[in-house]
């Protein structure tokens, strides 16, 4: 243990270690020194405001199945969200196609497009967190840190099959390899069985904010080498972070980036 907040924690998310893997200064910067982002990608704000609503949507349709929500509802509490984080103490940087008003529309198109294509069955739960202990991969020794999520979605299907549903905003469509070796994905498979629910399957339903608005469904199965894998790759995470091994990773991630002037970019 380095002391530091992010390790002082006991446990990791999917989020922290993709976080590192794509810029470990950054990591450094958001979750060790605990720094204040200089702004907040409107992307960032509608996947929120975006997930925000579909979590008040799928509540009220666990709590009453037999009762359909008003569409209207629906993007009353998208628009409410999008308010709310426009007012939110960290300023938003709009992408010059992408100002709040389109952003607006967009969202309103697709969440008007779930709520009239989207059936379920049965909702399970949502929002659901859990934890997973973790193993050194190696010595198999129990560690002290979890695996830690939260699943957006839990539903069944009339046949009884369960989905773990993570719900996704996108600008363009998943390509194989990350529907293959997407870490979040292998983590939630991980948890099925502290979830109660151990034969359950994992998929990703993806909002689309293409040219031509869509919602794309994908079915994500992993076996036991990507299951090795990602649990390796959680724990090579932790002992980099463990030994201060921190750098820059320039690339694409560095021109939206809320740390950029902290790390001399």
């Amino acid at each position: 243990m380095t002391g530091h907040p992010f390790r002082d924690t006991l446990h990791v998310s999917a989020s922290q270690v993709n976080a590192y893997l794509i810029c470990p200064e950054r990591f450094r910067l958001q979750y060790v020194e605990c720094r204040s982002p200089s702004h907040r990608s409107g992307d960032l704000l509608f996947g929120s405001a975006v997930h925000g609503a579909l979590a008040e949507y799928h509540r009220r349709l666990q709590a009453n199945p037999v009762v359909p929500v008003p569409v209207d509802d629906l993007l009353q509490a998208f628009d409410r969200h999008m308010e709310e984080g426009q007012q939110g103490p960290v300023p938003v940087m709009w992408e010059d196609d992408d100002g709040p008003d389109k952003l607006r529309a967009t969202g309103r198109g697709l969440l008007e497009m779930y709520c009239q294509t989207i059936r379920h069955n049965r909702i399970l739960g949502v929002e659901k967190e859990f934890r997973v202990p973790r193993r050194d991969p190696v010595t198999g020794k129990e560690l002290d840190e979890c695996l830690v999520g939260v699943v957006d979605l839990m539903e069944q299907e009339a046949d009884g099959t369960v989905w773990i549903t993570e719900l996704k905003t996108a600008a363009r469509r998943f390509d194989d390899t990350r529907l293959s070796y997407d870490h979040q994905a292998t983590i939630y498979g991980l948890a099925r069985a502290t979830l109660g629910y151990p034969e359950a399957r994992v998929r990703f339903r993806v909002l689309l904010k293409t040219k031509k608005a869509a919602i794309e469904t994908y079915e994500l199965r992993r076996d036991a080498q990507q299951f090795a894998e990602t649990k390796r790759v959680v724990h090579q995470v932790l002992r980099a972070v463990d030994a201060g091994i921190f750098y820059p990773q320039r690339g694409w991630q560095c021109a939206n980036c809320a740390y950029r002037a902290a790390c001399g970019t």
